[in-house]
């Protein structure tokens, strides 16, 4: 599945050398097919991957990382310098989200198009394989065809272990791991709007219960599924450019990290917001991220390369929670220190462009990126052409 790829076009070889000086770590693996999902086991030891095709069966792939890639001493020669398949699975269908429970159960969930999540367990007969052991059904949307309709998961951290589902408000559902039975559900006191498209779903570290959902509009709403039925409201941000008046900003991608919030539209709006107390202030607000990293290519809901979903931009932040990155709209992936950034900021620049996935085809785009759990300054990044690139980059030299 992934294997270390050897260099041969001129302008790749071109683009090493430039990249000797900026990379303290730069590794480049092919995989069989493009991903829009990225999931790491706990450890770090790991990574959960997946094709999106509708038009073939789908690839679910539990990697080991090679030792070469976080060797404490880059320079130590160690034998294991690729990828390793620990297990694998065959999906009938498109999987868009993977989420890993190695901690609670050895389960993985997945979800793609259409209203159930998928179970997968590692077969008792068969280690080295992956096996569905059931569906977990979900609230039917109204006013989308279910089969054509991404739904979203994120983990909860009650106790047990609970899992949050979603594509639009009237669907949002909270599954118990242990039981795969629904534990909460949204039932809305007024059916108008409910029925709004959710682009982003994510939980928040040490509130058991808790979650937050950002909507094409850009609202954020917080959940609180102890609240029977409805949920409790806590801030809902005002919507980005266009909401107001009915329209939409299109994909909108969501990231979580301690008491901060980012929220990235596929036209290149960022929001960051700041937890403090009981209320989200708003830290920073860029109306467009047009630095050059992000002015030179088409629209992410433009660019579609297999036919089943356009790819929407992604945005992390890191472990100390100081830099953002962000893949999309956009070549590459940029990385923000946002730590002096104040509100209605203007073109940032990015302090980093990593952008080796361009190099070979001009129209290839980062369909997911991931700070590794606990080597904080590597990087994972697919692209659309289902490469695989693993960096660091030097800080002092940028």
């Amino acid at each position: 599945m992934a294997v270390s790829r050897g260099y041969e076009a001129d302008e790749e070889k071109d683009w090493v050398l430039d990249s000797l000086d900026r990379y303290e770590r730069l590794h480049v693996f092919e995989l069989q097919e493009p991903t829009l999902c990225m999931e790491w086991s706990h450890d770090g030891t790991a990574l959960f991957l997946a094709g999106f095709s509708q038009v073939k069966h789908n690839e679910l792939l539990q990697l080991i990382l090679p030792e070469k890639l976080i060797a404490a001493d880059k320079q130590t020669l160690l034998a294991g310098r690729d990828f390793k398949i620990s297990r694998g699975a065959l999906a009938k269908g498109p999987i868009h989200h993977i989420r890993c429970a190695d901690q609670i159960r050895n389960v993985i969930i997945t979800s793609g198009l259409g209203p159930e999540l998928t179970v997968w367990e590692p077969d008792p007969g068969s280690p080295d394989l992956l096996v569905s052991t059931g569906n977990v059904a979900t609230p039917t949307p109204t006013s989308t065809d279910p089969d054509t309709t991404e739904l979203l998961i994120s983990w909860t951290f009650g106790h047990p272990q609970s899992l949050v589902s979603g594509s639009s408000l009237n669907t949002l559902q909270v599954t118990d791991l242990n039981t795969l039975q629904p534990l909460w559900s949204y039932t809305p006191k007024d059916k108008r709007g409910s029925d709004v498209a959710i682009h982003a779903v994510e939980s928040l570290s040490g509130e058991n219960h808790i979650f937050l959902t950002c909507s094409d509009r850009g609202e954020l709403i917080l959940w609180d599924s102890r609240v029977p039925g409805t949920g409790s409201l806590k801030f809902s941000p005002s919507p980005t450019t266009g909401a107001s008046s009915g329209g939409t900003e299109g994909g909108h991608a969501m990231a979580v990290c301690g008491n901060k919030c980012a929220t990235l539209s596929d036209r290149g709006r960022l929001r960051i917001f700041d937890r403090r107390g009981a209320s989200w202030i708003p830290q920073a607000s860029c109306a467009s991220l047009s630095s050059t990293a992000h002015d030179t290519m088409p629209s992410w809901s433009q660019f579609n390369t297999t036919g089943t979903k356009p790819i929407t931009p992604c945005v992390q932040f890191s472990q100390s929670s100081n830099e953002l990155s962000v893949s999309g709209p956009g070549r590459g992936v940029a990385i923000y220190d946002i730590v002096s950034w104040s509100n209605d900021i203007t073109n940032p620049s990015p302090v980093f462009l990593h952008e080796g996935h361009e190099v070979d085809n001009p129209l290839c785009r980062v369909t997911v990126h991931s700070w590794h759990p606990t080597f904080h300054s590597m990087i994972l990044s697919c692209d659309s052409d289902g490469v695989m690139h693993a960096w660091q980059w030097r800080k002092d030299r940028n």
